[in-house]
């Protein structure tokens, strides 16, 4: 995490948040439809693509947000 926040700002939590939903989707979609037979693959892809988008949508409020608190 140190390594991509020397690099662009925007790198660190963009792959943080990568990181965090796809530990997150396995893990809820994993236990909560484990032995149940259910096709449950293309409902954690949905999830995963939902949270993805959202996190590379607050990337610029984040920038600005962080911008004004430090700056």
């Amino acid at each position: 995490f140190n390594r991509l926040r020397r690099r662009s700002w925007w790198q660190a939590p963009f792959w943080g948040s990568v990181a965090a939903s796809v530990l997150d989707t396995a893990i809820f979609f994993g236990l909560a439809f484990a032995g149940t037979g259910d096709a449950w693959l293309h409902l954690a892809a949905g999830d995963l693509g939902v949270k993805l988008v959202m996190a590379a949508a607050l990337l610029p409020p984040y920038r600005l947000l962080v911008r004004r608190l430090l700056g």
